[in-house]
């Protein structure tokens, strides 16, 4: 009998010591069966103690264990997928082979005695490739090496967070604008949601990136150097890419729709297929650009290798015999190119800086704007300009200044004048023969041996004093 109690109370002390311990086998909490290869999904064990439990293999997808005290807890090869794990106690509680997709962490004290491949656990956070770490605050955290790939960061603190050969394939990133400062090469960014992100100090660290399939929408890229990198397909709609270098890069069916990319470097990128409508290309430095964008804001074109519109940065460049028909270069830095042989017909102008080292034959620079036959100057200031020996054969000025201009010798033929306004205009042997005159504005104009619209000469039409006035006037 005596040896039955001693037996009885052996086992309710072994029991004791075992709750005591936190030996939590086969118990069921919240509705909850705490044993290895149990089924726990979705279930609320938040501030739970669980430690020491047995739940291997167990499925806690989804289940709430924030605050929970894992300590010593076996949860190798459990599924964890979007279990919430904020503030739980993970004193050398064993995660090796657990699923963590989705989980959600912060503020997690302890040391884990292991964790699944490729997680670690950094500033209270356990980050891995599918965490979700939205709005976690990794303020100026090292993130090198990490594998964030499909991790959601949306909204996280990543203010000059060190991201040194991280892996954000597929990553969630933004809305909320961030600050990121990327630190290496050859980023793995490919397919990476980077929605409002704004990168900085990245210095050539960008160079090479892989942002093939990126989100980049509303992203800040002004500055960035993106040297050779892969932005094939990303999606950079609304970004601000002022000033960023994208020499080399390969842009092939991107999408910049309303992207401002003032000032930045187009030179040797691929653009085939990528579509710039709505995009700011003032300033916007280029050649040696290939393919055929789908689509460039209206006036620009892509020729010879360069993107041609208004306020284009062309230093330089070798427009030798290119197709500029119908072209708007206004307020475009020609300084030193090189325009021989190229067909200007239609061209508009105004506002251009710099001299060219060669205009095609018959044309000039005068007052910033290019002058020759069939030139586009509808509207053109060109009052007291020097137009002497001028040919504006065809040239449309209608509604152009032409106050105090000194057209002796120009050769007018065909051109357009209606609207013009011409008040002290020097006429001298200008031919103006088939000139469109219509709704011309003027006094005081200078004639002498002028060729009138109507074929009749200033000098012996009859007019006095000799004049074009009646001529086509």
């Amino acid at each position: 009998m005596g040896r039955v109690r001693f037996g009885v109370m052996a086992l309710l002390v072994a029991v004791i010591a075992a709750l005591s311990a936190g030996v939590l086998s086969a118990q069921t909490i919240s509705g909850c069966k705490i044993a290895n290869h149990t089924k726990c999904v979705h279930k609320n064990l938040s501030h739970k103690n669980l430690s020491g439990a047995h739940l291997a293999y167990a499925n806690l997808s989804g289940t709430n264990l924030s605050g929970a005290n894992l300590t010593g807890a076996d949860l190798r090869h459990a599924n964890l997928s979007g279990a919430n794990l904020h503030g739980a106690i993970i004193t050398k509680t064993k995660f090796l082979g657990a699923k963590f997709g989705g989980v959600v962490s912060g503020a997690n004290s302890g040391a884990p005695a292991s964790l699944p491949a490729h997680f670690k656990k950094i500033a209270g956070y356990l980050i891995g490739p599918g965490a979700n770490l939205v709005r976690a605050s990794l303020t100026g955290v090292n993130l090198t090496g990490i594998d964030l790939h499909g991790a959601n960061l949306r909204g996280a603190y990543l203010n000059q967070a060190t991201l040194y050969r991280v892996n954000l394939k597929n990553a969630k990133m933004g809305p909320v604008s961030r600050t990121v400062a990327f630190t290496a090469p050859s980023l793995p960014l490919f397919g990476t949601q980077l929605v409002s992100i704004r990168l900085v100090s990245c210095g050539r660290s960008c160079a090479g990136a892989s942002l093939n399939g990126a989100n980049l929408t509303d992203a800040d890229l002004s500055g960035v150097d993106l040297t050779s990198a892969n932005l094939d397909g990303a999606n950079a709609a609304n970004a601000l890419a002022i000033g960023t270098n994208f020499t080399n890069a390969s842009m092939v069916g991107a999408n910049f729709i309303d992207v401002d990319l003032t000032n930045a470097n187009l030179a040797n990128a691929n653009i085939d297929g990528a579509n710039f409508y709505g995009s700011t290309l003032n300033g916007v430095q280029s050649g040696g650009v290939t393919g055929s964008p789908l689509n460039l804001p209206p006036p620009w074109l892509a020729i010879g290798g360069y993107m041609v519109g208004p306020g284009a940065y062309l230093i330089g460049a070798d427009l030798t015999r290119a197709n500029l028909t119908g072209a708007n270069l206004s307020g475009a830095n020609l300084s030193g190119a090189n325009l021989t042989g190229a067909n200007l017909s239609g061209v508009t102008s105004g506002g251009i800086s710099g001299a060219p080292s060669a205009l095609p034959t018959g044309w000039e620079l005068v007052n910033g704007y290019l002058i020759g036959p069939g030139a586009n100057l509808s509207g053109a200031n060109l009052s007291g300009a020097n137009l002497t020996n001028a040919d504006l054969t065809g040239a449309n000025l209608s509604g152009a200044n032409l106050t105090n201009a000194n057209l002796t010798n120009a050769d007018l033929t065909g051109a357009n004048l209606s609207g013009a306004n011409l008040s002290g205009a020097y006429l001298p042997s200008a031919n103006l023969t088939g000139a469109n005159t219509f709704l011309w504005s003027g006094t005081g104009l200078i004639w002498s041996n002028t060729l009138c619209p109507d074929r009749t000469n200033s000098d012996t039409n009859g007019t006095s004093p000799p004049s074009c006035i009646g001529h086509g006037f």
